[in-house]
């Protein structure tokens, strides 16, 4: 199940910091490593699909951000994957709304 993270209207932009504690760790170490040991934080939408161009995700400090979103939309699910090479070793889903 989806967790909520982000609570805005469609007018009002936001910038949120993924928690450590949300980051899904590598199934076969059972931690995150380090950048430099191969493992990169990305984000796509839930169904695998490329983000919105509206909505940014800096890999580096882990932090959605947008100016607003687009009216009508209700909310919005991605997925934050934990990457080493091309293999996804751990995600999380997250839900952002826009009531």
């Amino acid at each position: 199940m989806p967790t909520i993270v982000v609570n805005t209207t469609p007018t009002n932009g936001f910038n949120f910091k993924v928690p450590d504690a949300l980051i899904a760790r590598p199934t076969e170490t059972g931690t995150v490593s380090t950048a430099g040991a191969g493992t990169v934080v990305t984000a796509v939408m839930a169904d695998g699909s490329p983000m919105p161009g509206w909505l940014k995700f800096n890999p580096d400090t882990k932090t959605f951000s947008a100016d607003k979103a687009p009216e009508g939309l209700q909310s919005l699910q991605v997925k934050v994957q934990t990457m080493q090479g091309d293999n996804v070793v751990g995600e999380t889903t997250l839900t952002l709304n826009t009531k």
